[in-house]
């Protein structure tokens, strides 16, 4: 029978776990990396499977996020070192 801490290492050392724990970090530096505009009109809340999910305050902001999305996941996967988010 394995030791609970082996199973736990094996787990965090997953490419799912790995992703989402660069995506946590990425969470923490959101306003450095996209500057305080869109920090203060959008703000991530989460991760899942590919996707950084936001809340956005307003509808324009919420356009202008999807006209500037290819910038914006370049920035963050860059960050990362490798491909994490895939979209907003």
């Amino acid at each position: 029978m394995e030791r609970i801490s082996l199973v736990l290492e094996k787990a965090w050392q997953a490419p799912a776990w790995k992703r989402a724990l660069k995506a946590a970090k990425i969470l923490e530096a959101w306003p450095r990396l996209v500057g305080q505009p869109i920090a203060r009109a959008a703000r991530p809340l989460g991760y899942a499977r590919g996707a950084l999910i936001l809340e956005v305050c307003d509808h324009i902001w919420l356009q202008r996020l999807r006209f500037e999305e290819r910038k914006i996941l370049k920035l963050l996967n860059e960050a990362c070192g490798e491909r994490v988010f895939e979209r907003l």
